[in-house]
Order: structure tokens, then C-alpha cells, then sequence
């Protein structure tokens, strides 16, 4: 979870946005992550949800936290009139 965060702090150096930890769930591999001010949302609009980079680059650190592929879904977007972006990673699989 440490390195999770650490890594969520280096988002807004990088110009992806602020990340906020919401859940982390090492026995059900539960993961949710809250990104306001996404580079991926800021002045669209759309009826689905836009941050797919960051979509990609959330998986991949889990994937390599978690040592198996893993599947992370925006469910919430700003691009589609959300107030925050959220990021849900649910049960990567053995």
C-alpha cells in the first residue's frame, strides 16, 4: 500500500492530476483510486468515460504490485459530467 501511495504522489509532478488512495484490499485485491483534474477529462465531454492512459498506467503498477495481470475500470469520469474520476480495480486474477 506504500508504494502504491508513493507512486499516486508522483501524479501531479507528472501533470496527470491528484490521486487520492480510496480503498486498498490486499486479501480481495480491491483497489480504488480517486484522480480530480485528469488530463485525460479536462474540457471534453463525452458519454463514457476518457482516461484511458491513466486506466493503463494504474494496471500496470498493480500488476506489477500484485505480481498478476490486472483489470482496472474508470467508473466514474469528469469527461462525462462526474465531479472526479474513479479508478476500480477488483479481484486481479491468480
Amino acid at each position: 500500500k506504500d508504494i502504491a501511495e508513493m507512486l499516486l504522489k508522483q501524479l501531479p509532478e507528472r501533470g496527470f492530476g491528484s490521486a487520492t488512495l480510496l480503498e486498498w484490499d490486499e486479501v480481495s485485491r480491491r483497489v480504488a483510486i480517486e484522480v480530480k483534474n485528469s488530463f485525460e477529462s479536462v474540457n471534453r465531454k463525452s458519454d463514457r468515460p476518457t482516461c484511458i492512459a491513466l486506466s493503463a498506467i494504474f494496471a500496470g503498477a498493480f500488476e506489477i504490485l500484485f505480481n498478476r495481470p490486472c483489470t482496472v475500470i474508470e467508473t466514474k469520469c469528469t469527461g462525462k459530467g462526474d465531479k472526479t474520476c474513479l479508478f476500480e480495480m477488483v479481484g486481479a486474477k491468480d
